[in-house]
Order: C-alpha cells, then sequence, then structure tokens
C-alpha cells in the first residue's frame, strides 16, 4: 500500500502585485493550510482488512487510523435515501460507503434476491474509527423485518438470512437512539453472498505445523447446524486443516 503526497495547485501570479516574481521565475509556495490530498496505489495482491495509516511529518508520527482495503465493489452513499421510495439501489457483493450525517438520519439500501439465496450484512463503524453506533435492520417489500443486530462486535454489526422469496429487500441504517450524528458518523455497509467468520476453535495453533480447526460462521461452504446461535441468528460449523507459516514474523 503506496501513498504520495499530492501537492496543492500554485495559484498564478498576480502582476499588479508588486511582490510578484519576473516573469520566469516562481515565488516559494507557502505551506498549505489543508486539507491535504495524497493518492493510495493498493497492490493486487494486498489481502483484504483493516490497516494502520499514519501520517510522518517534521514533528514525528500521527496516531494510527483505519485504512480499508475492501474485496467488493464500493459506491458512495447517495441522499436523499431517508425512505423506502428513495432506497439506493445496489446489487448484492457491494460495499456502501456513507455517514450518519444528522441524529435522525436513517439510510435505505435496496437490494434484489432470489429464494433462498444466503446474504450476509456488515456495517463496519467502530472497526474504522467511526464514531457511530448503527443498528440494521432487513425489511421485505411487505414491509416485515427479517433480521436485525446492533453491537455484535462494539459498534460494528452484523445480521444474515436466507431470502425466502424472490425480490426486492430493504436495509433500514441508523443510529440506535438517534441522538448523536456527523461527518465523523462514517460507516461501511457491505451486502454479500460471502462467507462470515464468527469465530475459530481451537483459538491458538503451532507454527509450521498443521493442525484441524472448527470454523463457527455463516453462509459457510459445506457447513453443518452448529447446533446454538448468535443475536438469534443461528451458525454453521465446519472442520478445516490449516497449515501456519513456520516463521512467526511471517504471520504478522
Amino acid at each position: 500500500i503506496k501513498g504520495e503526497y499530492v501537492p496543492p495547485p500554485e495559484p498564478a501570479p498576480d502582476p499588479k502585485k508588486k511582490d510578484a516574481p519576473p516573469a520566469g521565475m516562481k515565488k516559494a509556495a507557502a505551506p498549505a493550510a489543508g486539507p491535504h490530498k495524497f493518492k493510495v496505489t493498493v497492490a493486487a495482491d494486498v489481502p483484504p482488512g483493516v490497516y494502520d495509516v499514519r501520517a510522518v511529518g517534521k514533528w514525528g508520527v500521527s496516531n494510527p487510523r483505519a485504512f480499508v482495503v475492501g474485496q467488493f465493489p464500493e459506491v458512495a452513499e447517495k441522499e436523499p435515501n431517508n425512505d423506502v421510495p428513495e432506497a439506493q439501489k445496489v446489487e448484492i457483493g457491494t460495499t456502501i460507503l456513507g455517514q450518519i450525517a444528522a441524529p435522525t438520519d436513517v439510510d435505505y439500501t435496496v437490494f434484489t434476491g432470489k429464494a433462498g439465496q444466503k446474504v450476509v450484512i456488515h456495517c463496519q463503524a467502530s472497526g474504522i474509527d467511526s464514531k457511530a453506533r448503527p443498528m440494521i435492520e432487513v425489511y421485505n417489500a411487505s414491509g416485515a423485518k427479517l433480521a436485525q443486530n446492533r453491537n455484535y462486535r462494539d459498534a460494528d454489526a452484523v445480521t444474515d438470512l436466507v431470502l425466502p422469496a424472490d425480490g426486492d429487500y430493504f436495509v433500514r441504517l441508523f443510529e440506535f437512539t438517534y441522538t448523536t450524528g456527523s461527518a465523523d458518523h462514517t460507516y461501511r455497509l457491505t451486502i454479500s453472498g460471502a462467507p462470515w467468520v464468527d469465530s475459530v476453535y481451537p483459538p491458538a495453533v503451532e507454527f509450521g505445523k498443521a493442525a484441524q480447526v472448527t470454523v463457527y460462521g455463516r453462509n459457510l461452504p459445506g457447513g453443518q447446524p452448529a447446533g446454538f446461535s448468535v443475536d438469534g441468528r443461528p451458525l454453521e460449523k465446519l472442520a478445516v486443516t490449516i497449515t501456519p507459516p513456520a516463521d512467526p514474523l511471517a504471520a504478522q
């Protein structure tokens, strides 16, 4: 992941001003007050995940902030999307980048699915340094609530469902208590048919040695019912064999 500073364009000199430089010469530009822009390039072999980004300057290094490399196409939230008729249309396998701009802001997204299709809906908030504490709800076209979640892990939310029929499904996203919202209340809402891993047991294995672990989650290929649920959603389990790197540093 490479970041390159993009300097602001230099303003055209005003020949009427006394301090204007002679033709062909440039006056030293004062440091820009900001906001500053960077061009970020992500190599094709970078695994999806949350990475730390820091700014390095004359006075040292900043605290880390979250930078996400996603695996699905990403689109920006489009307002107005505050009610069902205004819901933003997306395909399954999309990440929406949005914000809860005001305490009473409600964002609707709609996708079309087939009967029996498994869908996982994940909203990142605290996991990407956001102030938002979102709740997500899923409704069918008739207005029946099919699933909901909040505080799955810190302020992130996750839910899943097996679509009961062909048609449109609406995701309603909002600040749970309707008491806060701003440009800092950002979120990443992903609607996909991908597997979701809730946990792995045992939680630790030896370096360089093959080990069998049990994966617990939703929409696992070949997964079997685990016999219990999380937040009311039944989990699946799947036994897999993994071989961790022999070099401990390679896993960092």
